[in-house]
């Protein structure tokens, strides 16, 4: 007499093998389907901060012209040597008048310095790296200066119809983007400097300098 439960047995064994490798080519099917969805959200987010970055270097691009936009339309002969690394700030500067939000932005966007847009170039303007400014100060130049400025011959000699030196820190902001905030310094000699935070406000879709604070000067 044939043993039916050792057939159940063996057809339940068969039928639970092609069940769990049906599950598994399913788990395979679903793990696919999972791994194209993460790499699609992946793309996604990569692409917005891709966005997102150039946004804001575009918004910085914008308020640092408003900031020189006085020497790129100036009319007179000569131009200032641009760092082509930001200037970082000192907390200890104050600027009571200024919106202390946009400030704590400014100071936490230039703990360390980073590279300034090199279409902030201009008639005005000339970015420079700070590597050639810097080693211009040890040149000696061969001939004797014309004009007397101590310790500054080398860079007049090197940047021949420069006015001086200019330093920029990337702006800060305040939370809506309405304001911005940005520190510079200007030095044309050993007692020819001078340090200023500018606001702006965004009015327009176009940033417009509100105020300017003379934070040194030498």
């Amino acid at each position: 007499m044939p043993n039916y439960s050792l057939k159940r047995t063996a057809a339940y064994r068969r039928l639970c093998y092609h069940a769990v490798r049906g599950s598994g080519r399913l788990a395979q099917a679903l793990a696919m389907k999972g791994c194209q969805l993460v790499i699609l959200v992946l793309c996604f987010l990569l692409q917005s901060c891709a966005r997102s970055e150039a946004d804001a270097a575009s918004e910085d691009v914008a308020v640092l012209k408003a900031v020189i936009s006085d020497s790129c339309a100036s009319k007179k002969a000569g131009f200032l040597v641009l760092y082509s690394e930001s200037q970082t700030t000192d907390e200890n500067l104050k600027a009571e008048d200024f919106d202390p939000k946009t400030l704590e932005n400014l100071h936490q966007r230039n703990k360390h310095p980073s590279e300034l847009p090199r279409s902030l170039a201009c008639g005005g303007i000339r970015v420079v790296e700070k590597s050639a400014i810097d080693a211009s100060f040890h040149h000696k130049p061969a001939q004797p200066f014309p004009e007397p400025r101590p310790g500054w011959e080398g860079f007049y000699t090197t940047f021949v119809g420069a006015t001086g030196s200019l330093r920029l820190s990337l702006p800060g902001y305040s939370p809506d983007h309405t304001l911005a905030v940005v520190y510079d310094e200007g030095a044309c000699a050993r007692l020819c400097s001078s340090a200023h935070y500018t606001q702006l406000r965004k009015v327009g879709g176009k940033w417009l300098i509100e105020k300017t604070l003379v934070v040194s000067f030498g």
